[in-house]
């Protein structure tokens, strides 16, 4: 994980831009991507590391523009009144500190710089000429034999907070992970320093395996000792257990925010500090959450931020070209995406920061189990005039989505009927913008993939929807369930997960109808209806005709098969597809008449979801909800 936190190609100074032509820029670019990819390894050999400090050999140039160690100035020049910010390096031994800028072009120059020996470099830096982006880091170099840094802080006037110090309620909701729990427990303990700005960890315990039972609990709980609270209570879902988190906050006079954190997130302590401090600075009550790296693949940075398409009501990155950056490869110096600073509508509750104001304010999350309701949270908060802010240099690992298949198992359910809800609360355009057109798509393909799990609980959440807000709460404890015991009963839902079990495939691999994906809308209409004609035609398969990859699990390729061995996203098992004339047939008619209805009923149910909304997502409401579980 060291290029998170140290960029090593740091061999070129960044250059001033009235020196160079635009063609020399552009070698110069090439010649810092190459640095930073591949050179430093074998001089990393004579580094030590601590938590907070590091020793270098004499002459080894080194930069700090790393992602957990380089300062996002833009974003505290956007959301407080820090109008300073001051940087102290402590140097054992002679060295050579230089500090640098970016600006929202990613272009950075030497802004400073200081020889130390055995004593401290400061640098003040004005906050005022980063309103579109930029970052601030130091590099350093030895000199005159071996140097340490032993420690490095940035810092802003105490006289500019606006809410501090801030004092967290972590919220931990989990569902039979007591193993992912405890680890979460033992983390907060070796790290004190976060556990200044902690006042409860609070474990929301949903499952049947109880995370009490789990060996190492004990341990663990009497290193936190009364800053531990776990509570247990019946499967509410992610919306159950984090509002049971708020809840906590609300109830305790001493904390001024939850932060919000999945079992099986693992934050970097630092970025818990980071997310108190920059609530403590904040110039409103901001919600302030932290990126996701992939937790199978940790240089990588999965998700810098989440935005909404209005459009089609569906999440999409808010910059795709930083969509799984790999760290390794490339840094804040090569990548000019990375100094502009991004707002966000929302942001996912991996890892979130939520100020007691907020809360108060807005009330909890909406009982929506799970999917969706991190976005309709910012959502609801962004209409309140409250800013999401996903803060650079605060983060988690994360398992990725797109190693889950939570769209075609139980969970389609929830993906289908909380998008929608969310789009009756939240959509500015009229009934819904393409909304309608784009779920049926899904269904659609869906059915011409033979993924008869997903559309049948997709279908029921339409209708479901239609009921209008008042079936939320009543089916907060059942939804899963059910959703799950309909899984359990179709083909398509059981994953099979040992080798000796899979069906053998048949002789013969069937020319698939669709070799690449529709490119156009006409293409796609035409490969939909060959699909729909296929219907009428009898299966005659009777054992899987392919064995289909994941990645290639798709319904122009899907659509050519009656039967198919399809591997799941995680490589853990496969699903067995086989079409289904009669099921096909009613499911479509199921979605064509559900979507014609929510088009049609779509201003008198958004009326009815916003007039209700407050009343779901209360504290009271959420109370009674509790008691009664």
């Amino acid at each position: 994980m060291l290029p998170l936190y140290l960029d090593t190609g740091a061999g070129i100074p960044g250059p001033s831009e009235a020196n160079l032509s635009p063609r020399q820029h552009e070698v110069v670019s090439v010649l810092r991507d190459v640095l930073s990819v591949g050179a430093p390894a074998a001089s990393l050999t004579d580094v030590s590391w601590e938590r907070f400090s590091a020793r270098f050999p004499e002459n080894l140039h080194v930069s700090f523009a790393s992602y957990f160690n380089a300062f996002p100035a833009s974003y505290w020049q956007e959301h407080t009144d820090v109008d300073v910010v001051r940087l102290d390096v402590v140097v054992e031994g002679s060295a050579h500190v230089e500090l640098f800028r970016s600006n929202a072009r990613g272009k950075y120059v030497r802004i400073d710089a200081a020889a130390v020996s055995d004593g401290s470099a400061q640098f003040v830096v004005p906050l005022k000429s980063f309103g579109d982006g930029g970052w601030l880091w130091f590099d350093f170099e030895a000199a005159h034999g071996a140097a340490s840094v032993r420690s490095a802080t940035w810092s802003a006037p105490a006289a500019a907070a606006h809410r501090g110090p801030t004092r967290l309620t972590v919220a931990i909701p989990s569902f039979n992970m007591p193993e992912a729990c405890v680890e979460q427990i033992e983390r907060f303990a070796q790290h004190p320093e976060v556990m200044e700005a902690v006042e409860r960890v609070v474990i929301v315990d949903q499952g049947t395996k109880r995370v009490r039972e789990f060996p190492g609990f004990t341990e663990a709980e009497s290193a936190l000792g009364d800053k531990l609270k776990v509570i247990e209570q019946a499967n509410l879902g992610g919306s159950g257990g984090f509002s049971r988190g708020m809840l906590e906050m609300l109830e305790d006079p001493r904390s001024t925010a939850v932060l919000l954190l999945d079992d099986d997130a693992e934050a970097e302590p630092e970025s818990i500090l980071r997310a108190a401090v920059f609530n403590d600075y904040a110039r409103v009550p901001s919600i302030v959450g932290g990126h996701m790296l992939n937790a199978n693949d940790r240089t990588v940075l999965h998700s810098y931020g989440e935005t909404i398409n209005f459009s089609s009501f569906w999440w999409e990155p808010v910059d795709p070209s930083l969509s799984s950056l790999d760290f390794r490869k490339k840094s804040i110096r090569t990548t000019p995406a990375l100094s502009r600073r991004l707002d966000v509508p929302y942001n996912g509750w991996w890892m979130c920061l939520i100020p007691r104001e907020v809360v108060e304010r807005i009330g909890l999350s909406l009982p929506m189990f799970i999917k969706w309701d991190d976005a309709e949270y910012s959502l609801r908060a962004g209409e309140a005039g409250i800013t999401t802010v996903t803060l650079p240099g605060m983060a988690a690992w994360h398992m990725p989505w797109d190693e889950k298949d939570d769209g075609l198992d139980w969970q389609a359910y929830f993906h289908q009927r909380n998008r929608w809800v969310a789009a009756m609360l939240h959509s500015p355009s009229p009934r819904g913008g393409t909304l309608a057109r784009k779920s049926f798509a899904s269904d659609l393909k869906h059915l011409l993939s033979m993924q008869y799990t997903a559309a049948v609980l997709r279908g029921r959440a339409l209708e479901d929807v239609l009921r209008g807000p008042r079936h939320m709460l009543g089916t907060l404890a059942s939804s899963a369930s059910e959703a799950r015991a309909t899984a359990g009963q179709m083909s398509d839902g059981r994953l099979i997960s040992r080798r000796a079990d899979y069906p053998a495939v048949g002789n013969g691999e069937p020319r698939p109808a669709w070799s690449r994906p529709p490119t156009s809308i006409l293409w796609f209409v035409a490969g939909a209806i060959g699909g729909i004609l296929r219907q009428v035609v009898v299966v005659r398969a009777d054992a899987p005709q392919k064995r289909v990859r994941a990645a290639e699990a798709k319904w122009w390729h899907l659509a050519s098969l009656d039967e198919a061995l399809v591997s799941n996203a995680a490589g853990s098992g496969v699903w067995v597809y086989r079409r289904d004339r009669r099921l096909f047939w009613r499911e479509l008619r199921r979605s064509v008449r559900a979507h014609l209805r929510l088009w049609a009923s779509w201003p008198r149910l958004s009326r009815a979801y916003r007039a209700h909304a407050h009343e779901l997502s209360s504290a009271a409401a959420w109370a009674r909800v509790f008691d009664e579980s």
